[in-house]
């Protein structure tokens, strides 16, 4: 072989990543859309991680199995999402082919696919200056240098080589004060999985002979399994020990599955005579191993109370879902999901190491407490924070700073750059100085008004009642109805009492603000609009939230219809709080059992809280108020809306913010009715209207248009001609520059 063929190539660049998973991949793509040469290093085949035709590990998210409604990931991961579904199928093959295009079309980006991260060289003891990478297949080596680095790849070897400070087990109670912690610290990490899977033959019977030394189990060790098809998510296995021996750790898992499967095939309660296991996995799913040191350390009570930062990048929302250590060979439980949580931020200052001045970190190796790791370390939660410390990465470099720096100086910088991008940030709005939008008013063609009246089934109210929030968008609220039926003999007398909500999802049914208590009774009979006479003559429009007093006979009619902006309620028999309900989770077979749809309900006067303002009110995505407009679906499309300037204003762009679902992670759903379709843009200047944009075919939810010149004009009208199936035109959020 040719000397050639060992030499040692160097390539300069701005952000090198390393890992491709969602975490690195969002990472590199949000660096590099925004001017930051970057390269992208894994030694897989293809990009998504876990989330690939290899692993086959499905991404979840902040929706949290349907949880926390209109929840979804918005930024790169709900762009990815859309592209995604352009196949109408969630395999992951398409996964890895979307991303692989995505990341084609960036010009500032480079892939270095089955290509190892070696060594970091570094520039003294806290700064790194290049890594050495080597091709799996052809063992050729590179040195890529660059003013920053991340490590996004999961296990972190590039960034605990480097000598980043990190935390493996896990940490004592009194650390944090977690209710969920051990008393003392220990070593102990969450089991990972080899997904695999089984398939029937055409024959009555296939043999299975097991090999030597496979792990022997019995009925009583397991958790149910009644459905056993493969890829249980209960047989798994790690320790600390193994966890960095891909060799060891990959044959422990193997003596698992084949144990289990010897279990299954010989057990006379399993059919699986005629079945056979078709695949197994080339390497290990690892759900914990090491988390690196940041200036801030996420912990269970900034999750579960949803913590406001003022550096906060990002949401998540899964559950605090942790497994045991040791895993199926552990004397503990298997993984049941702990808690359930509202959606929280996630801070920059986890996303940085605390001791390596210019190493980000992005994915499960971020820098939370082994309890946070249960809710951040799910997929589209780590493609969240790559979004994050990508863009951070590419300010990074435009401000000539290390990742600290951001914090301190640009946090706001890096706040309105990631809103500008669409990502969800909680309770944070639009004050971005140069979007013109901002200073102007907004007017439509209809809005919806919110009635729900069509009762699609009658739902049992328990006797410690039902709730549900309401968005009210006028100073008035004379009375408000509910679709109720007496399933007694005798009257029933009624009460409901209004509050406000409270400012965050964690405090949707605060009660410590009553408004109102109304009184009313319900005869037996049909089912029938029972009113409540509130007579509020002026209060403040915003979050409302009502609670019916149950007695075990009356029932609520409820709409299959979600609306946006509208959350039910129950009472949580544990704490005698009200809290979110929309179902309960099945730990047996890791499913929520949805309850959605919504209470029915008419209010006068009639309420529109999708009206105009939402366009221009600075959020790009639900919370409490819907901050959404949608036309009247009694009107027909075209429907438009039109902004007008105070004065003649100079337009060099313009970015559309659309509805393209909020629910789609969970069940997995891959069309959007919501979103619009077709659409043009019309420009208004000297008593003339002019179209500058046309747009058809449209699946995405953030659309930026550049005009091929800037425009003078007084006034901008979009105008929605079709959608992918929804009678109304639903837009969050203009911007202009």
């Amino acid at each position: 072989m040719h000397k050639e063929h060992f030499k040692t190539e160097t390539k300069t660049y701005d952000f090198v990543v390393i890992g491709a998973g969602l975490a690195g991949t969002f990472c590199a793509l949000a660096a590099a859309r925004h001017g930051a040469r970057t390269a992208l290093v894994d030694q897989q085949e293809f990009l998504g991680g876990n989330a690939t035709p290899n692993l086959q590990v499905y991404p979840e998210g902040a929706m949290a199995m349907g949880y926390n409604r209109q929840c979804d990931e918005t930024g790169i991961p709900g762009e990815v999402r859309s592209r995604w579904d352009l196949h109408n199928d969630r395999d992951m093959a398409f996964l890895s082919q979307t991303l692989w295009q995505m990341c084609a079309e960036e010009p500032n980006l480079d892939v270095f696919l089955k290509t190892k991260a070696l060594e970091p060289i570094m520039a003294g003891k806290t700064k790194i200056k290049a890594v050495c990478i080597q091709g799996v297949h052809n063992q050729k080596k590179t040195i890529l240098e660059a003013k920053l680095f991340a490590d996004c790849s999961g296990d972190g070897d590039f960034a605990a080589k480097s000598g980043a400070d990190f935390t493996m087990g896990r940490e004592a109670h009194s650390t944090f004060h977690e209710s969920m912690a051990p008393e003392k610290a220990d070593d102990g990490i969450m089991g990972a999985t080899l997904r695999w899977k089984t398939s029937e033959m055409p024959f009555p019977e296939v043999p299975f002979t097991a090999p030597d030394g496979v792990c022997k189990f019995e009925k009583d060790l397991l958790p149910p399994h009644d459905h056993v098809n493969g890829s249980v998510w209960w047989l798994e296995y790690g320790t600390a020990k193994e966890v960095f021996n891909r060799k060891l750790f990959y044959e422990t898992h193997l003596k698992i599955i084949l144990g289990f499967w010897n279990y299954l095939k010989k057990s006379p309660e399993h059919d699986m005579k005629n079945r056979m296991i078709t695949w197994i996995a080339p390497d290990v799913s690892r759900r914990e191993s090491r988390r690196f040191h940041g200036d801030y350390m996420l912990n269970e009570n900034d999750v579960v109370g949803g913590r406001d930062f003022e550096d906060g990048i990002g949401h998540g929302g899964w559950p605090i879902d942790l497994h045991p250590p040791g895993g199926i060979l552990s004397s503990g439980q298997p993984r049941a999901i702990q808690r359930f949580i509202d959606p929280y931020p996630i801070p920059l200052r986890c996303l940085y190491s605390k001791n390596i001045q210019n190493l980000f970190l992005a994915g499960r190796n971020v820098s939370v407490s082994h309890i946070a790791l249960g809710t951040t370390r799910v997929e589209w939660t780590c493609g969240v924070m790559g979004q994050g410390a990508g863009t951070a990465a590419a300010l990074c470099i435009a401000r000539n700073c290390q990742p600290r720096a951001i914090y301190k100086k640009h946090r706001r910088e890096l706040i309105q750059q990631l809103l500008k991008d669409d990502v969800t940030l909680l309770r944070t709005a639009n004050e971005d100085p140069g979007d013109i939008a901002r200073a102007a008013e907004v007017e439509v063609s209809s809005s919806m008004k919110l009635e729900i009246t069509t009762a699609d089934k009658m739902i049992e109210v328990p006797e410690t009642g039902i709730a549900q929030t309401l968005p009210v968008s006028t100073h008035r609220l004379d009375t408000l109805d509910l679709f109720l039926r007496n399933k007694t003999n005798k009257n029933i007398s009624l009460t409901l009492t209004l509050y406000r909500c409270g400012k965050k999802h964690q405090s949707m049914f605060d009660q410590s603000e009553p408004v109102a208590t109304a009184f009313s009774e319900i005869k037996r009979d049909k089912p029938s609009w029972i009113s409540f006479n509130l007579k509020l003559r002026d209060i403040k429009p915003g979050s409302y939230w009502w609670l019916l007093e149950g007695n075990g006979k009356l029932e609520i009619g409820r709409s299959d219809e979600e609306i946006i902006g509208l959350h039910k309620g129950a009472r949580d028999e544990h704490t005698g709080n009200i809290i979110r309900y929309i179902g309960h989770h099945d730990d047996s077979q890791a499913l929520w059992r949805q309850d959605t749809g919504t209470y029915c309900t008419r209010m006068l006067p009639t309420q529109r809280p999708f009206g105009a303002g939402n366009i221009l009110n600075g959020m790009n995505h639900p919370e409490l108020w819907p901050n959404l407009w949608i036309s009247d679906p009694h009107m027909k499309l075209p429907q438009s809306f039109t902004v007008r300037f105070p004065r003649p204003r100079k337009i060099n762009s313009i970015q559309l913010t659309f509805h393209t679902g909020l629910n789609r992670t969970w069940p997995h759903k891959t069309t959007c009715e919501e979103c619009i379709k077709d659409y043009e843009i019309k420009a208004y200047h000297n008593g003339r209207w002019t179209k500058i944009v046309n747009e058809t075919g449209n699946f995405l939810r953030l659309r930026r248009h550049q005009l091929k010149e800037p425009i003078l004009c007084e006034k901008i009208r979009v105008q929605a001609l079709s959608t992918h199936g929804s009678p109304s035109a639903q837009v969050f959020e203009i911007r202009m520059y």
